[in-house]
């Protein structure tokens, strides 16, 4: 039995917001450093593909990597064939200016999700390290894992984009980042760091991952209520266990890594939204106006209005 015109209608809704809410994210999201990497991300989207659809060979002027939430792609490069699909959790990455070729298969109607990124670095001599990135992509034949934790922060995007709220772009953008990080991490960390053993080792991997999850809990919690006992709770650490942890990799501690989520959501809110102070500060769960603006000021050196008054476009 096919798709039906009602389900192709909620899928092709959901792409549609899938692309709107991560094109907004991604303007915001400037280059970012990963090791000795700098990526900047051009483009993070979805599409809905029809069964049999052929996209002829053809070549991108930077990076992507491409996977299949349903149905199946396979991938053709010079000799290699990847097959991307949710039973084998393949990513298809691939280095620039490589032609390839794609079909689709196994569902009425393909979704497949692709991000378009320009990638930098040098090492400690000064070298360019792109070549040796190519090539140890190459090796791996242009395939790699959608592990459990990239997953699950793909799923999160998805739901900050099927449900919209204002700190919805913000959230997306850090979570697109994570992702990133987290990819990075588990598949190139001899490249990213000065001693490619240890931080190559399933001890450092797990960790990250962990610290990843870490962000992501916080980042889905901006719009709640939350506090240390709640992430204890999440993760079943003691709060000084999770700070220490957090701290150790990030170089601060997870509530502070939260308040300034906070300060940068009540930054935008100021200056792309006439919303009250008052209704700002309730919003993010300051426990007051009052508080919210001894914070601001605080870490901002201006009040909430004063912040508005400068970046706002009506100046008001």
């Amino acid at each position: 039995m096919g798709i039906s015109a009602a389900e192709l209608e909620k899928a092709m809704a959901g792409v549609e917001a899938f692309n709107l809410r991560s094109s907004e994210a991604v303007k915001t999201l400037p280059p970012f450093r990963l090791g000795k990497f700098l990526i900047e991300v051009s483009s993070f989207h979805r599409g809905l593909v029809s069964n049999g659809t052929a996209i002829p060979e053809h070549q991108h002027p930077n990076y992507e990597f491409s996977f299949c939430s349903e149905g199946m792609f396979t991938a053709f490069c010079d000799e290699l064939k990847v097959v991307c699909s949710p039973d084998n959790k393949n990513i298809f990455f691939l280095p620039p200016a490589t032609l390839h070729r794609k079909t689709h298969a196994k569902a009425d109607y393909i979704h497949a999700a692709s991000m378009v990124l320009m990638i930098n670095g040098v090492d400690e001599a000064g070298q360019q390290l792109i070549p040796r990135f190519q090539e140890y992509v190459l090796k791996k034949k242009c395939t790699f894992r959608l592990t459990p934790n990239l997953e699950s922060i793909f799923s999160e995007i998805r739901h900050q984009a099927e449900h919209h709220t204002f700190l919805s772009r913000d959230v997306i953008a850090s979570l697109i980042q994570s992702f990133l990080t987290l990819f990075f991490q588990q598949n190139f960390a001899s490249l990213m760091e000065p001693a490619p053993v240890p931080e190559s080792s399933p001890e450092a991997i797990s960790r990250r991952c962990r610290i990843a999850d870490i962000k992501l809990s916080v980042v889905t919690r901006m719009n709640a209520k939350t506090s240390l006992k709640d992430f204890e709770g999440i993760f079943k650490l003691s709060g000084r266990h999770l700070n220490r942890i957090f701290k150790k990799e990030t170089g601060q501690s997870l509530m502070h890594y939260y308040l300034l989520l906070k300060l940068k959501n009540a930054q935008n809110l100021l200056s792309d939204t006439d919303i009250p102070v008052s209704e700002i500060a309730n919003s993010l769960h300051f426990k007051s106006a009052a508080y919210f603006s001894m914070f601001f000021r605080k870490h901002c050196h201006c009040s909430p209005s004063e912040y508005r008054a400068i970046h706002h476009p009506s100046g008001r």
